[in-house]
Formats: structure tokens, C-alpha cells, sequence
């Protein structure tokens, strides 16, 4: 797993920091004057376009692409004043191409993509069908992926795509969950959902090109035995839920989540933080943004069965925030706040 971005450094020596603070001075004055690009892609219904594929061309060579984020909004910085190609693509939609000058300053641009007729399932036609249904696909290609796997966290059997890279996967006990992606050649990854009320919900899912490690398919071994080990004590909380709080924290959105404030249990910055199956000591749950996470499962004291984040905490690692309220600690202790708490990013 690759560690986060906000993960602190510290091995700069003062001579290199000092060298990179001035060698960053003239491109500061170059950045003034070179040109950027900030867009929107959305659906013609207006709903925004999530992972769409943009990339900018310049006499037929790719000079840069991103990838959208939930709110549809990309942003392509430092460029240099010209005449380029903006190409937008996304699995399902028509590709989008428009010419483009830039010139120094901000180019502000609006993407409204097509459907293509009868990618998507026709929620009719599966009639009473309780689960996940969409399409897996490879980002850089934006082509659909055959044979991808799509198993779910805690049991059933797994299902593959077909050669229009769609799957059909039942869910037997409708609420909040994650299901793991993957297929040869490409790096897994982990979708949470919420299935509730007897119905079904669509995904799209894109992966990139890349492998498995050793480490890797063992905390996802630990994440499949804690979720067939669940209790009803224990707390899952999706991607969707947290994106409609607008928290930056994820102890913000947490505290607002309807999964957390059905469930009772606490979350405080004391709690014993894992990321992406690795353990966090000193680190706090307000210290993530809420819009980098996937999922997050929470577990109050004695409902982990499985004992793996227990067995996996160091033996003298500081849970949370060094200090705190005594009362909160107290609370962890006697199980109304959450102990352990796996947080999962996107």
C-alpha cells in the first residue's frame, strides 16, 4: 500500500532544504505566468462525472492527464501558453475533444458528457434483484474490463465480468459493506456500498495498471476475516455517506454519518488508527480528510473478534492523540466510544 501523502518526512538535510527552497524561487515567477486549467465534467442531467479520464494533447503528443473528483471538478496547473487538444473520456459516455488556446492565467471550462445508448442496466429489467450490479473498466483505456472479480468483504461467492466488462453480484443481508475489485495486471481495489430497502445499486469501476504485494493481499486477508466476524456492535461507514456531510475532517463527517449516529458508538481523537491495514500511532482521526476515504470500519472494546488489529498495534504505540480527555478514554474503556478504528482510502 502506498503511504499517504500527508504521511510526515523528515530525513531533508538543512543544505538540500535550503537549496530546494531557492531553487523554487524562479518557478514561482515562471508559474505567475504560465497558464491553467480548472473544469467541471458533468452528466446532461447535471450530475457530476466521477473518475473521468482528461487529458490535454499538443500536436498529437499526450502532455498531461487527471482523473475527476466526486464534485466532477479537474484541475491541470503549469502550463505553457499554446494551442492544445482537451480530450475527456469516461466508461459509458461519448468522448468529449475541444480545441483550446491558453494563454497566462486561469481557462475555466464546463464538460457536459452523453451517454451511450444501453451501457447502463435498465433498473427494470433486474426486477426484484437485491445487490450490485455496474461495470469494471481500465482507467488509462477506458475500455471495459472481461474476467474482473468482484468479491464481497466477509463471504459469498465471487462474480466476473463479461466481455462488456458488467457483473451482477447478490447481496444475501442488505446495509453497508465493501467489496474488492481486481483482475491480473491491475491493482485491486476496494468499493464500499450502502444496499437498503430491497434494492440495487450501480458502480462504475476503473482500475489502474499495476500488482499485488505480499503485504497487500495480507491486509486484505484481515479485512475479509473481520467482516465475517462483524457483531452488531460493529460500525461501517461508505465513501457516499461521508461525501454528504461536506466535513473536511473525517471525525467531522464521521460524527454526522447516519451509520455512526444509528449505531451510538463514539468517535473520538483517542481512538487506535489503522490506514489502508497499517497501524497509525499518534495518529488521530481529524488529522485525515474526509475525501480521500473509501470506507471505514470501528470497532468499541471487545467486538473485534478477529484480533487482528489488536495483534497488530505495537506493543507501546500511543492510540490517537498523545494526552486527552480522561473522560473520553474512559468512554473507549467501557465500550460506548470506538477503540480501533481501519480506515480505508480511496
Amino acid at each position: 500500500m502506498d503511504i499517504p501523502r500527508w504521511t510526515l518526512r523528515s530525513r531533508f538535510s538543512a543544505c538540500l532544504l535550503f537549496g530546494l527552497i531557492v531553487s523554487a524561487m524562479p518557478a514561482y515567477g515562471q508559474a505567475e505566468r504560465s497558464a491553467t486549467i480548472r473544469g467541471e465534467v458533468r452528466s446532461p442531467d447535471g450530475a457530476p462525472v466521477v473518475d473521468a479520464l482528461v487529458q490535454l494533447e499538443q500536436e498529437g503528443a499526450d502532455m498531461t492527464r487527471v482523473r475527476t473528483l466526486d464534485n466532477g471538478n479537474f484541475t491541470m496547473p503549469r502550463l505553457a501558453s499554446g494551442e492544445y487538444v482537451l480530450i475527456v473520456r469516461r466508461l459509458g459516455f461519448n468522448t468529449e475533444r475541444r480545441d483550446l488556446t491558453l494563454t497566462a492565467g486561469v481557462a475555466r471550462i464546463s464538460v457536459v458528457l452523453s451517454e451511450k445508448p444501453g451501457h447502463a442496466t435498465d433498473g427494470a429489467s433486474l426486477g426484484a434483484f437485491v445487490g450490485l450490479s455496474g461495470t469494471v473498466g481500465d482507467f488509462a483505456r477506458m475500455e471495459p474490463l472481461k474476467g474482473a472479480s468482484i468479491s464481497r468483504m466477509g463471504g459469498g461467492e465471487p462474480v466476473t465480468t463479461d466481455a462488456d466488462g458488467r457483473f451482477l453480484l447478490p447481496i444475501d443481508q442488505p446495509g453497508v459493506g465493501a467489496i474488492r475489485v481486481e483482475r491480473a495486471g491491475f491493482e485491486p481495489r476496494l468499493i464500499s456500498y450502502a444496499v437498503h430497502d430491497s434494492s440495487h445499486v450501480q458502480l462504475s469501476v476503473l482500475l489502474d495498471s499495476g500488482s499485488v504485494s505480499r503485504n497487500d493481499a495480507f491486509v486484505w486477508r484481515e479485512l475479509d476475516l473481520r467482516s465475517k466476524w462483524s457483531t452488531p456492535r460493529t460500525v461501517r461507514v461508505p465513501r457516499s455517506e461521508l461525501a454528504t456531510t461536506d466535513s473536511r475532517s473525517l471525525l467531522s463527517a464521521l460524527e454526522q454519518s447516519p451509520s455512526v449516529q444509528d449505531s451510538g458508538v463514539i468517535f473520538t481523537r483517542a481512538a487506535c488508527v489503522f490506514v489502508n491495514g497499517q497501524p497509525r500511532p499518534g495518529f488521530p482521526l481529524d488529522a485525515i480528510r474526509a475525501d480521500l476515504v473509501e470506507y471505514v470500519e470501528a470497532f468499541p472494546v471487545r467486538t473485534e473478534l478477529s484480533r487482528t488489529l489488536l495483534t497488530r498495534w505495537p506493543s507501546n504505540g500511543v492510540c490517537g492523540a498523545p494526552g486527552g480527555d480522561l473522560a473520553v478514554r474512559r468512554a473507549i474503556e467501557s465500550g460506548q466510544g470506538a477503540q480501533f478504528v481501519s480506515v480505508w482510502l480511496r
